[in-house]
């Protein structure tokens, strides 16, 4: 709770502090306007546990994180390429939370890929859906909002954890993945190199 005391703002038992960002309205799409009012009432209905921030800058990674409720706690990020991993856990008697992962140019929002302890997660149906994170039994699911900007790809991702433990979460882009166009060339290199030992072994049993 915060009072106003000679002047000064005076906090007292529990108080959380978080950024809003102040840029022009009319830069903000209604689906951004649409996404930030659903993650302000979510935090408000303790049901966004927490978020964390990724930002790429001069060939560097920034990583920022935040618990709301819950104890939720993100820990061990690592970044590589158009990939990012992190650990989410939390309190084992508290109900899902959802979590908010901010992505400034660290990867394409495009064909990605969203890894649950080692299996791909669906994508939730809307915002409503996959802000309640205990909606859909025990089935994680995740949603993207794309951010307008001048600084390349921004989106946030919004992922539902419907039981906690320590949980393994990847987030991977395969646009502009050197090892997913690496397996991509590789197999297309052996379907030829297939079809060409095809036509010699029917050319030489027709002589």
């Amino acid at each position: 709770m915060l009072e106003e005391k000679d002047g000064k703002i005076v906090a007292k038992k529990n108080v959380m502090f978080r950024g809003t960002d102040l840029g022009p309205i009319a830069d903000k799409t209604p689906e951004i306007c649409n996404a930030e009012e659903a993650v302000s009432r979510a935090i408000k209905a303790r049901t966004l546990g927490g978020e964390i921030t990724i930002v790429r800058k001069n060939n560097s990674y920034k990583v920022d994180s935040v618990s709301y409720y819950g104890n939720v706690s993100i820990k061990n990020v690592t970044i590589n390429g158009e990939k990012a991993e992190f650990f989410v856990s939390g309190d084992d008697h508290t109900a899902g939370k959802t979590i908010k992962v901010n992505i400034g140019g660290a990867m394409s929002p495009k064909d990605l890929k969203v890894m649950f302890d080692g299996k791909e997660i669906p994508m939730a149906d809307n915002l409503t859906d996959v802000l309640n994170p205990d909606n859909d039994g025990l089935q994680p699911e995740y949603s993207i909002v794309n951010v307008k900007s001048k600084c390349g790809d921004e989106f946030f991702l919004l992922i539902s954890i419907p039981h906690f433990s320590e949980h393994k979460i990847v987030i991977e882009s395969l646009v502009k993945n050197p090892i997913f166009m690496g397996m991509a060339a590789v197999s297309a290199m052996l379907v030829v190199v297939a079809a060409a030992w095809a036509m010699f072994r029917k050319d030489k049993s027709i002589l």
